[in-house]
């Protein structure tokens, strides 16, 4: 970070015109991050394993929404079927 730090000061004319833009980046990549980490499961004794089940991929597939590309639902159903054998 500090090496970051010091390169945006070499170029301070660059930062301060387009300082909203790099934020703007940097929140887009925390973004990411957070919706990179998986989907969340908790067992619960009164849902159907269908209803776990619809829960997780619907999970999964918010979170590919906004991956960029990344097919979570695919590795998903990949996992499951590996589980199942």
């Amino acid at each position: 970070m500090e090496n970051y730090v010091r390169l945006l000061n070499q170029f301070p004319e660059i930062v301060c015109a387009s300082f909203s833009e790099i934020e703007d980046w940097w929140i887009s990549k925390v973004r990411l991050h957070f919706a990179g980490e998986g989907p969340k499961f908790s067992l619960d004794s009164g849902k159907s394993v269908k209803a776990s089940l619809q829960d997780l991929f619907r999970q999964s597939t918010d979170i590919q929404k906004n991956s960029g590309g990344t097919h979570y639902v695919g590795a998903m159903l990949q996992h499951l079927v590996g589980a199942k054998l």
